[in-house]
């Protein structure tokens, strides 16, 4: 069963808010801060969000996409090899990169020298100094026929990865 359009592309690499917004999506429900970024970004680049699932949490989502029925986003401090196993691959958004406000906040009692530990720690993390500069990554299950013959499925398909054509 195939769900929207198929596309091919390679493996790896970086896919575009629109490209991924072209697909099935499997979400968090409204005002999780993830689904306001995603809603933000394409009602600011005169795009939709295409939500074919409404699902909370990143281990149910994460099994609907290997079920076949769209792809998802993750934050990229939760994509790791455990959340993608052999079977899903993921690929950073760009253009544009999804970024979101983080406010840290001190007690005014709380002692001036910690404070400036902890921004300085958050500033090297967003920085890039904790690979804090990649954004959410688009997630999707890998092509599989080309699975099944090949562990390392040179190409997935639907954006960013062949999720619709299980």
């Amino acid at each position: 069963q195939r769900l929207g359009q198929v596309f091919l592309r390679p493996a790896a690499g970086l896919v575009r808010l629109a490209e991924i917004l072209q697909t099935p999506l499997i979400l968090p429900l409204l005002g999780t801060p993830l689904r306001q970024c995603l809603q933000t970004k394409a009602e600011a680049n005169g795009l939709k969000l295409q939500v074919v699932r409404k699902v909370d949490g990143q281990d149910p989502r994460r099994r609907a996409v290997l079920a076949g029925l769209g792809t998802t986003v993750f934050g990229a401090h939760l994509v790791a090899a455990d959340l993608l196993g052999p079977v899903l691959l993921a690929h950073p958004i760009v253009n544009p990169v999804l970024t979101r406000l983080v406010v840290a906040k001190a007690h005014k009692d709380f002692d001036p020298t910690f404070v400036t530990l902890i921004r300085a720690a958050l500033a090297g993390a967003w920085s890039g100094g904790q690979g804090g500069e990649a954004g959410p990554f688009a997630v999707g299950a890998r092509h599989p026929a080309k699975y099944a013959s090949d562990r390392r499925c040179p190409r997935a398909c639907c954006l960013p990865l062949c999720a619709q054509t299980l």
